[in-house]
């Protein structure tokens, strides 16, 4: 079973990153074992459209695209409402602000 990998849209003004482009995600799926869940405009601000991330799955919202993943994408921590929806048991991969968490 491949390990599903959710891909989050960042939610803080300003921010352009993205937690995966889709040159990345191409190459981890030519390995094997994973399938990615991107959510929609996810890499829009890092200049790369939906359409660029080839063979994954687009969802509407952050609950949705998180649902049955194993690890989760972001580049900036969720806040402690988001964090809530994060599956039982799934792996936050985020960075983090020591000093202001």
């Amino acid at each position: 079973m491949p390990v599903s990998v959710a891909v989050i849209k960042e939610s803080l003004p300003g921010e352009r990153r993205v937690a995966l482009d889709p040159g990345v995600v191409q190459k981890l799926m030519a390995q094997g074992g994973f399938e990615f869940r991107l959510q929609q405009g996810a890499g829009l601000t890092a200049g790369f459209p939906d359409s660029e991330y080839e063979s994954v799955s687009v969802f509407n919202d952050f609950e949705s695209t998180v649902a049955g993943s194993d690890i989760v994408l972001m580049v900036n921590p969720p806040d402690p409402d988001v964090a809530q929806l994060l599956p039982v048991g799934s792996l936050l991969a985020t960075s983090l602000f020591a000093h202001a968490n």
